[in-house]
Formats: structure tokens, sequence, C-alpha cells
């Protein structure tokens, strides 16, 4: 089965720690505009990747998907239409002020089935601080929107490391998160990206080892399973193994990427340039070692482990050691990480 990522890079405000290829203020036409060209790229990648049964997931991110009107996904989901059935994961990405109540009910009739919300804070002085356009009441709201709306796999996103995270407070955050009916979380440590506007803020993130800990030890006491790097949850989603186990994958849209066999793509970046040639994209070929160690490296962020037929001979001595001292297990015959903030630090050890 197949996997599509679907790249929407319109935002109503751009974060200032976001590095992502997103785009604020842009006009209805250009919109409408980008859509026809999506259209077109997705028809193509359809043939190219052979696709005749239904994919396994899709996953519309940006940018900020809510912030487009509904209608514009019209023309998308017609097309991916003969390619979904009722196990297809489909997800959107939402912001809590662009959440409403209309636009969740058409996505969901489209066909959208997960949703995952931008609430990084249920703090607004946190919120603010990361120049967030929501407050936490409707952070809280988005959810319980969602939820009645028939979403049933909802999954919300965290910042941690700012100056605010104190034990005390990333306790409150994750007991807050608890209370909403949510069946998955993603947990980021704030990161400052070259060409954000944190950029040069780098005082803005303050690491707190024992938080993180707290943050972790809460949602696994809860039923949520630890199961890659950044995510819990008591349901996994099905985009993200795919992901982590680098499975092929069609990337559409303005800055996506694409996955086949030895082969990345890359779309155009720039709006514009994407919307007038939709189907001219860079191509990387990879080396078989280069695949390799690849799947090595995102094999060890997450559940999905690495196979014993991807560790070199020279690196089998050090994966013995890293057994004995219980940093590496064999679950169904692949090496799999007790902790997943190692992984960095391993897969250059063994890959």
């Amino acid at each position: 089965m197949s996997h599509i990522y679907i790249h929407i890079p319109f935002c109503e405000s751009k974060c200032p720690y976001c590095a992502f290829n997103s785009y604020q203020n842009q006009q209805n036409f250009t919109v409408v505009e980008y859509f026809k060209a999506l259209a077109k790229q997705l028809y193509f990648e359809l043939e190219r990747f052979n696709i005749t049964t239904p994919v396994h997931s899709i996953y519309f991110g940006g940018g900020t998907p809510s912030s487009v009107d509904y209608s514009n996904y019209k023309i998308i989901f017609d097309i991916l239409s003969p390619y979904i059935n009722k196990d297809t994961e489909i997800t959107i990405e939402v912001n809590p002020n662009s959440a409403k109540t209309n636009w969740l009910k058409n996505m969901f009739k489209f066909g959208a089935n997960r949703i995952s919300i931008g609430v990084q804070s249920f703090d607004d002085e946190k919120l603010k601080s990361l120049g967030r356009i929501h407050s936490s009441g409707q952070a809280s709201q988005a959810v319980f929107k969602a939820k009645e709306v028939g979403f049933d796999n909802i999954s919300i996103d965290i910042i941690y490391d700012t100056q605010y995270d104190s034990d005390t407070f990333i306790k409150n955050e994750i007991e807050k998160a608890l209370q909403l009916p949510i069946t998955h979380l993603s947990a980021y440590s704030l990161t400052i990206e070259e060409g954000s506007a944190f950029a040069n803020k780098f005082e803005l993130k303050q690491e707190n080892i024992s938080a993180t800990k707290t943050l972790f030890e809460l949602l696994i006491s809860n039923g949520f399973d630890h199961y890659e790097i950044s995510s819990f949850a008591k349901i996994k989603s099905r985009h993200n193994m795919a992901y982590w186990g680098a499975k092929d994958y069609i990337g559409v849209g303005a800055g996506a990427v694409g996955f086949l066999k030895n082969k990345r793509f890359y779309p155009q970046i720039n709006i514009q340039e994407y919307i007038n040639t939709p189907l001219k994209m860079d191509e990387e070929e990879m080396s078989e070692d280069e695949l390799r160690f690849e799947r090595v490296f995102m094999g060890l962020r997450s559940c999905v482990g690495v196979s014993m037929e991807d560790i070199k001979d020279k690196s089998k001595p050090i994966v013995e050691e890293l057994i004995k001292n219980e940093k590496l297990r064999i679950i169904n015959q692949r090496f799999v990480l007790p902790d997943f903030l190692l992984a960095d630090e391993i897969a250059i050890l063994i890959g």
C-alpha cells in the first residue's frame, strides 16, 4: 500500500519558530490556482507510482490546511476517491483559530477521519511568546468541536523546552491535554531554525531534562504508547509509521517530497513557480548504502526499529555491546531503542 502527503502552504499567520514552506495572506485566486496545480501533479503521481489499490494513508499538512476554504478540497478528494476505502487513514492539520465547525463538518464529509490540531500550549502567555494567534480556550474548543463533528481519531501538538516549561508547568499542560478526547499527542522540543523569525533568539529555548521526563512519564502512565521519538498514542498514526519505516510515499505540492524505490522527488518550492509548472521537479537518486543508512536512522527513532540485515558486519560488535548494556533491544527480529532520544547518537555508532 502507498502513502500520500499533500502540502498546503497557506497560513493566517507565520509562526516565528516555523521554517516550513508556508505563506500568509495569499490572494484567493492564488489558492484556487494552487489547488488546480495540486490536482495536475496528483494525477501524474498516481500514475507514476502505479497506484491501483486503496492507499494506506493520506496526510494534508502545511502551512495551515484549515486556513483554506473547504470548497477548494473537493477537486482533490474527487481525484482520490477511487483510491480510498474505509481503512484509509486521512489526516488533516488544523489550527485552533481556524477550526470552524462548518469547515470540520465538510472535511469529514469529504472523507477526512483524523485531525491533527496545532495546540502547542494550554497557557496564553506561552502561546503569545510562541507567536501563536489562538488562545488556550480556543485550543480546547477545537478538540471538542472535532469530536462533536465525528472525528474519533484526534491528535494534538505540544511544544516544550521553552522558558516556561518547569516540571510543574509541563505537568499542568499534560493534565489539561489528558482531559480532552484525544488519541494521539506529538510533543516537540522548541527548535530555533535558520530562516525563521526566531533564528537569532536562542535564549527562547531552555532545555529541562526533568520536565521532559515528567512529560513522557505522564503520557505513558495514562495509556499513551511512546511509539516514535516525538509522539505518544492510543492509536498510532499510520502515516508516521510509514515515514519512520522508509516506505514509498507520494509528495504533492510546493515544497513536498516524494520517495519511490531509490529516488526522491522534489517539486518546486516557490508557489507561483509550482502553479506554473507543477510537474517540474528535481530528482535525487540514492545509493544502496544511503538507503540502508536512512532505514537505520529512521527506524531507530520509532518502534519500527532496524532490520538485522541493515547492520554492517563491522558494527555488529557495537550492537552486541549496546544490547548487553540495555541500550538496544531485539523485538520481533529487529533492533529497537528503549530510549528514542538516543536515536541519532546510536545511528552514528552503528550506521
